[in-house]
């Protein structure tokens, strides 16, 4: 873990004062198999689902904001799972999952906010009712085509502050903002 926060600052030091950072963190730590659900149900006993996903974000965020000072950082948010992607679970355990990756985001949305960051909500975007994605934004069972990045742009952006909405609305024609 050390390892990739001191290549993550090596190569955050490059980058140029200003200069916009998009950043996505979050999917494999949302993916059903090897990420915080799987780990919350098997290894974190008497901690809440929020003390994990508060435990997960925070120091992402923390590295984020030391390693990017000066920029203008958007955090990508974690797209709804394909209703395939959730057939093995139980109802009750695709309501805690779902649950888990919409509170992922809003915990992702709000520290980001707090620490001055902007935010691309791609699950709002690809949510197409109890957390689970449309389909029409998939390339495949997991990735997300580049025009639902473009359109959430448009449609999902949450600014980092007014002035950043009004850069971005006279740039790139962004005329809605969450």
């Amino acid at each position: 873990l050390e390892f990739r926060r001191v290549l993550f600052r090596s190569i955050a030091a490059r980058i140029p004062e200003n200069a916009p950072v998009l950043l996505s963190l979050g999917e494999i730590d949302c993916r059903q198999r090897g990420g915080i659900f799987e780990v919350w149900r098997e290894k974190t006993a008497g901690r809440s689902l929020d003390e994990v996903i508060l435990g997960t974000i925070s120091p992402y965020i923390d590295t984020v904001a030391r390693s990017l000072p000066g920029r203008r950082v958007i955090l990508c948010g974690v797209p709804a799972s394909r209703s395939g992607n959730l057939q093995n679970l139980s109802p009750d355990d695709r309501r805690l999952y779902t649950g888990m990756v919409r509170q992922f985001n809003a915990t992702q949305r709000e520290l980001g906010r707090e620490a001055g960051m902007g935010f691309l909500d791609l699950h709002g975007l690809t949510d197409a009712g109890e957390g689970q994605a449309n389909g029409y934004w998939h390339i495949d069972a997991v990735h997300l085509r580049l025009d639902a990045y473009l359109e959430a742009f448009k449609h999902r952006f949450v600014p980092r502050s007014e002035e950043h909405t009004s850069e971005l609305q006279s740039r790139f024609g962004i005329s809605y903002a969450v």
